[in-house]
């Protein structure tokens, strides 16, 4: 089944862009460390056992490859792609398979590892995109 990514309503495919592989979609919620209080004259530390399991920031990891004709437009339509998260606030990515969607409100922070290669008469351009969901949710 295929996997469709979107930023603000917008598909990675309108610009020839698809996703090799990600982490941090699923699971990988890192619970915070509780407030703890450490008294002097006593032997550990004190931490209130009522306190609801609170979430760090989820990490988002996203591949990324395209083709395109010429390394001229690779970089167009790279620079175009990248255009839709240098933004400031948050982004909301949705992740589609099939009838099912799962939507992450993201801060981006890295567009990175930027290289291509030449294969077949083609420009194939792979790249990595990090963002974080800041209030994540299960």
């Amino acid at each position: 089944m295929e996997m469709n990514y979107s930023i603000d309503g917008v598909n990675f495919k309108d610009y020839g862009v698809y996703v090799s592989s990600s982490s941090g979609l699923l699971g990988s919620l890192r619970v915070k460390a509780p407030l703890t209080v450490s008294w002097e004259d006593e032997n550990g530390y004190s931490v209130d056992g009522d306190a609801p399991l609170v979430w760090e920031a989820r990490s988002i990891v996203l591949r990324c490859f395209m083709c395109a004709p010429s390394s001229e437009d690779a970089s167009l339509r790279i620079r175009d792609f990248a255009g839709l998260f240098y933004k400031s606030g948050l982004r909301t990515l949705q992740v589609s398979i099939g009838d099912k969607s799962l939507s992450y409100e993201v801060l981006f922070t890295e567009f990175t590892d930027v290289s291509s290669v030449f294969k077949q008469g083609e420009v194939v351009a792979t790249f990595t995109l990090k963002m974080e969901e800041i209030e994540p949710h299960l």
